[in-house]
Parts: structure tokens; sequence; C-alpha cells
């Protein structure tokens, strides 16, 4: 699995994400430090079609596909540092 994040920078709100599987993930959400999302999505061939998945998951992840049987994901990340996180490279990250 191959993620790259668009990251949104919020002072109050960031984002962990965790890998499940090879085709889920785990994205916790948190604002002044308490949790409010927390949500597994899955993303095998037989579950969300990956064409709506911006619109089902509220626009946590934006974009979805396959390529050579990995998965590919775009996924929206909130931080609350000032300083660029190490992880806004703007490329893929294999998790």
């Amino acid at each position: 699995m191959k993620i790259r994040y668009s990251p949104c920078y919020n002072p109050r709100k960031y984002t962990m994400i965790e890998k499940i599987d090879e085709n889920a993930i785990r994205i916790i959400d948190y604002c002044d430090g308490k949790e409010y999302h927390n949500e597994v999505y899955i993303l095998d061939n037989k579950s969300i079609p990956y064409e709506i998945i911006a619109d089902v998951s509220d626009y946590r992840i934006l974009e979805a596909y396959r390529k050579y049987d990995e998965l590919y994901l775009t996924v929206r990340r909130f931080y609350n540092s000032i300083n660029n996180p190490e992880w806004d490279t703007g490329d893929y990250h294999t998790i």
C-alpha cells in the first residue's frame, strides 16, 4: 500500500493513519487532543467503489486506485505544527 498525504494545517487538529492490512486503513482525527473520528476503510475490490471514495469517506480519502495490484491512496491529513511535517513530501509513501 502506498499513501500520499494532502496536508491541511489546523492549529487544533491532527490526523493519525494506521495500516490494518493490504486493503484497509484506519483514520483517526483529533481536535484539541480529543478523538472525534475513528473509522476503518476497507478498500478491496468488493467494498467501496474507488470512484466514490471521497464522498463515502467524507473527503478523508481523496483518491484510491490500484496499479499492478498495489493500492494507492491520497489521504487528507491534518497537522497542527507550524513547521512543515516530514511526511509532507508530495510523494507516495509505502506503509
